[in-house]
């Protein structure tokens, strides 16, 4: 199948992010348990139209028509793999309800770097609204997995949620690390706000796929057989071309 994405997109990487572009034979990325598999090959598919894909839990990812997706269909109950191109058309159920869902990655492996604040503490300025530089965001958002969980505390108080009153900031940066940590972002209602909680063991469900234009493609052979990936800002797992004789 030809998997496919814009060349600007933003991959996650044991050091952080970095372009699809940037990425070289040997470089490794995240796969689907979190650890990392090496890139055999970066194709080049000119340009190409594109699409993007919106999940229930507001994350999205923009891709080629022909870019596969280990996906559940609720229709049948099957998992298996499923082109843009075959999902687009069908995607909801007699009742209204989302037709495909994917699987979630585990909490990925990002190196990390010393702090220079607690992240406890970090997480609970930024919640506060002390912290609003988004420079200062990212060392704590590609750090180690105990250290992001740590933020996300913080930012949630030790309640074990986002309070209603938080800043746009803070809610940002407590999806970045719910997904970053095998989770997605949930709102619920709390009074006349909504209140954002952490929910793991869940899948995506797809509720969109729309035109988003052309865009100079890449597509990543992977080493590994599964050929699965980590990709974005908001950590959807997606698939990879297989290997030549993969099953």
């Amino acid at each position: 199948m030809g998997a496919g994405q814009p060349a600007d997109t933003l991959i996650p990487v044991p050091s952080g992010f970095v372009r699809l572009a940037d990425l070289l034979t040997g470089d490794s990325v995240f796969s689907a348990d979190g650890g990392t598999v090496d890139v055999l090959e970066v194709g080049d598919l000119g340009w190409r139209e594109t699409v993007a894909v919106t999940f229930d839990d507001g994350a999205t990812a923009r891709v080629v028509h022909e870019h596969p997706w280990l996906a559940r269909d609720a229709a049948t109950g099957t998992d298996a793999v499923y082109r843009t191109a075959d999902i687009a058309p069908h995607l909801h159920l007699g009742d209204g309800a989302p037709r495909w869902s994917v699987p979630l990655a585990h909490s990925v492996g990002f190196r990390g770097i010393a702090l220079p604040i607690d992240p406890y503490t970090f997480g609970d300025e930024i919640r506060q609204g002390f912290t609003t530089a988004e420079s200062e965001l990212l060392p704590y958002l590609t750090a180690e997995d105990g250290d992001r969980r740590e933020v996300l505390n913080g930012l949630f108080a030790g309640k074990g949620h986002m309070p209603a009153s938080a800043g746009d900031l803070a809610c940002a940066s407590a999806a970045s690390l719910m997904r970053s940590t095998g989770a997605v972002p949930v709102f619920e209602k709390a009074g006349f706000g909504w209140r954002m909680t952490r929910r793991a063991g869940v899948r995506r469900s797809v509720l969109s796929v729309t035109d988003a234009g052309p865009a100079q493609c890449l597509s990543l052979l992977l080493t590994d057989r599964a050929a699965m990936y980590v990709t974005g800002a908001d950590f959807v797992l997606t698939c990879a071309l297989r290997p030549e004789g993969a099953a």
